[in-house]
């Protein structure tokens, strides 16, 4: 718990809640995420019936209410982290920083969103809306899925020793964060 509180610091959701409702909060979904404890981002059943998309489908509305689009994908990963991938909003949308346009606005520009877009998935939001749905966390874990299946057989990915679906999220975050401070 003490580590959602720290990765989920900034959401103002996650702050006004003690240690007790996170825990109720987490019961209630406790069945649900067991039920596909034993899955991998290699093995979880993504498709329109598959028992990991109904699982995400199932908790992510509640989840998001408490924990915020980024601090639902976090405390998932906590739960699971073989199967889900950690996102926010950089990785999401990646926004330009503020001192890069003259206006002082942000803008998207080339987040997860629009690679998504490009490979032809079907999005039913602009750039700015997406990840709000458990759907736009499905269809952002079977592109997370793909990239895995491609960098599988590098060296630097046989040699960590750490779950592929984190590998995948510090690669995410230095090519969209990192590049952006």
């Amino acid at each position: 718990m003490l580590l959602m509180y720290t990765w989920n610091f900034a959401a103002r959701e996650t702050k006004a809640m003690d240690g007790e409702e996170v825990k109720r909060i987490l019961d209630r979904h406790h069945e649900a995420i067991e039920s596909v404890q034993d899955r991998t981002l290699d093995d979880a059943d993504l498709s329109e019936t598959g028992d990991t998309r109904q699982v995400i489908q199932q908790v992510w509305g509640d989840l998001k209410d408490h924990f915020g689009q980024t601090g639902t994908s976090k405390v998932l990963s906590l739960l699971n982290p073989d199967l889900f991938v950690m996102w926010d909003e950089d990785i999401r949308t990646r926004r330009r920083r503020k001192q890069d346009d003259p206006k002082g606005t942000k803008r998207p520009d080339r987040g997860v969103y629009f690679y998504l877009k490009e490979a032809g998935y079907s999005l039913n939001t602009n750039s700015m809306d997406f990840g709000k749905t458990a759907e736009d966390y499905v269809i952002f874990l079977k592109y997370c899925k793909l990239m895995l299946e491609d960098i599988r057989p590098c060296p630097v990915v046989q040699e960590k020793e750490m779950p592929p679906t984190k590998l995948l999220d510090e690669a995410l975050y230095a090519f969209y964060k990192l590049e952006t401070e």
